[in-house]
């Protein structure tokens, strides 16, 4: 059996699905070649990852786009909860249907890509994919005139010899802080979870005599369990000591192992309120974090995730923190599973990135002209690589991967070509379809939106009103993270829609017996993610915060300042006040 596609897309993650979503409907013929029986990748039932990216860290920051679209369709029909370890198959269907509405895009579940055959022509361009339908016992040759290695592991990239890097660069290749001094081979690992349930009555477990004991909180030391209905990303398992290709079976083994023997310590080791849980879940799809990145004509680095890098080819982004794990994962027992957990603010401090952009050369084989990559495996550094993988972002990268398609089977060109002639084509596009690309503003003169004015019967100046005070670690998903004060300096970036500050009420909460004094600045921001407040500082107060629980203080302020603008206010103060 053989066909004929425009483009390929292999890999059916949310990287993989929105960019044949993305091609199909814009007039492409596309193939979606799955090796799992279900859409999503680590979203998916199977593996149960929430999606995460620069709407988790970063105030009025969102995933549009087609990931929106299939949001809004899971919460419509989705009773289940968006959290570790929950999900349910409905998430699986609302991506089948999304796939299955595209009259232009057939797709093959349960079908794995096994070889690529190059052209006899040009051994350098990709002719054919050899793929093998499970079930139904078919090899299916399908013919491409463009493909996306949406794998993850790069499984097609690496089989036509596409340059690409695995494991750690060392610190002074891209002048990195958070890269080893030497470079080494060591990837982030693979992570099983699990969900239980109350049934009412009390339930033991019995656990295997095949599982580790850990029997007290030390053996998961820097491991919050205080949820114990489901989890836990921390249960992970990678290099060192096993390869996260070679030794996958090995892997799942490990961590199957290590998810019961964490439910053990949750059912038989200290109080853990677990009596009446029981397993409904486990996991038994390791969720992947690193392995082959395919390098393109530009390798994202540190210093463009943190600093917010603006390529003029920006057609993604993202804003997760640098989210490196520790090697070894749970195997690194006297480690925290990721230096800044739990509540490390230093650590933290040092990996935070703002929304960033991700440009076009980072989503193209520079080996393989008609390769593009989308997901974890684009061309950027195993420290880039600690945001870049989030499955927001990694949507975002897909959609614009396969609207890129769409141009080069409009222009007959290959993806490099497009740079720079039809960059910005390529980013209007998006824009109209429904994508964000940071600082770049909606420039098509058939947009009538553009032109529109907004009238409304009535209006209100924006007001910030008091709620009622309470402790923020009541609930178990938020003790997850430790308290950590205001010794640290907290900030908030807020718009302004009056021409005048006469004060702020800020919510604190003190566990010291003796009033505290509170420094307090005022400044003004560039624009929504400017957190450092580059416009410069416009007041400096010190107030005095209540001993002896929460309470609201007010800060003066009594300033003019300017309309529609946005500022920060930021609070420090000692130990013990929150």
């Amino acid at each position: 059996m053989s066909e004929q596609y425009d483009l390929i897309v292999v890999g059916g993650g949310l990287a993989g699905t929105c960019a044949a979503v993305a091609a199909a409907r814009l007039g492409c013929r596309v193939a979606l070649v799955q090796n799992r029986p279900v859409l999503g990748g680590n979203s998916s039932s199977e593996i149960r990852v929430p999606i995460g990216g620069a709407c988790d860290f970063n105030p009025w920051a969102r995933e549009t786009g087609l990931l929106e679209e299939f949001f809004l369709e899971d919460r419509f029909q989705n009773t289940a909860r968006i959290w570790t370890g929950h999900g349910s198959s409905t998430w699986d269907y609302i991506l089948y249907k999304a796939v299955a509405n595209e009259k232009n895009l057939d797709l093959y579940l349960d079908t794995p890509a096994q070889k690529v055959l190059m052209s006899e022509i040009n051994p350098k361009f990709i002719d054919s994919i050899v793929c093998y339908e499970n079930g139904s016992e078919k090899e299916i040759i399908l013919k491409g005139r463009l493909f996306i290695d949406a794998t993850g592991d790069g499984v097609i990239a690496y089989q036509t010899g596409a340059e690409f890097r695995m494991g750690r660069e060392a610190r002074s290749e891209f002048e990195e802080s958070l890269a080893p001094e030497k470079a080494d081979s060591y990837t982030q690992g693979s992570s099983l979870l699990f969900h239980a349930k109350d049934v009412g009555f009390p339930v033991p477990f019995s656990p295997p005599e095949w599982i580790p004991q850990l029997s007290s909180d030390e053996d998961l030391a820097f491991r919050t369990h205080h949820d114990v209905e489901a989890g836990y990303w921390w249960i992970e398992i990678g290099n060192p000591p096993y390869h996260t290709i070679a030794d996958h079976a090995n892997i799942r083994k490990e961590l199957v192992k290590m998810v019961l023997a964490v439910w053990d310590h949750i059912k038989n080791h200290g109080d853990h309120q677990a009596d009446r849980l029981v397993l409904d879940w486990i996991g038994m799809v390791p969720g992947k974090r690193e392995s082959r990145r395919i390098m393109g004509d530009y390798i994202m680095k540190e210093k463009d995730v943190t600093y917010g890098s603006l390529f003029d080819d920006r057609v993604a982004y993202g804003g997760w923190f640098v989210d490196i794990h520790t090697p070894g994962g749970i195997l690194a027992k006297d480690l925290p599973p990721e230096p800044s957990f739990p509540g490390k603010s230093e650590e933290i401090g040092k990996r935070q990135a703002t929304v960033y952009s991700i440009p076009f050369r980072s989503l193209y084989s520079k080996d393989i002209p008609n390769l593009m990559m989308a997901g974890r495996d684009i061309s950027v550094t195993h420290v880039a690589l600690g945001t870049t993988r989030l499955m927001g972002t990694c949507s975002t990268i897909g959609q614009a991967a396969g609207t890129a398609a769409y141009l080069c089977t409009k222009y007959s060109l290959q993806p490099r070509e497009l740079y720079p002639e039809k960059i910005h084509e390529l980013q209007q596009l998006l824009l109209k379809q429904d994508g964000f690309i940071p600082q770049l503003k909606n420039g098509d003169p058939k947009d009538l939106a553009q032109d529109a004015q907004i009238t409304a019967s009535s209006s209100a100046k924006l007001q910030f009103l008091q709620g009622e005070l309470a402790t923020e670690y009541d609930h178990p998903r938020q003790r997850m993270i430790s308290m950590t004060g205001l010794e640290v300096e907290r900030a908030l970036i807020f718009p302004i829609t009056s021409g005048r500050i006469d004060s702020i009420d800020l919510s604190i909460e003190s566990h010291l017996s003796e009033p505290a004094e509170i420094e307090v600045t005022l400044k003004k921001a560039k624009h929504i993610w400017d957190y450092n407040g580059s416009e410069g500082i416009l007041k400096k107060q010190k107030v005095i915060a209540p001993p002896n629980g929460v309470s609201w203080v007010k800060v003066p302020i009594n300033l003019s300042v300017d309309l529609k603008s946005f500022y920060i206010i930021t609070a420090h103060s000692q130990t013990g006040i929150f």
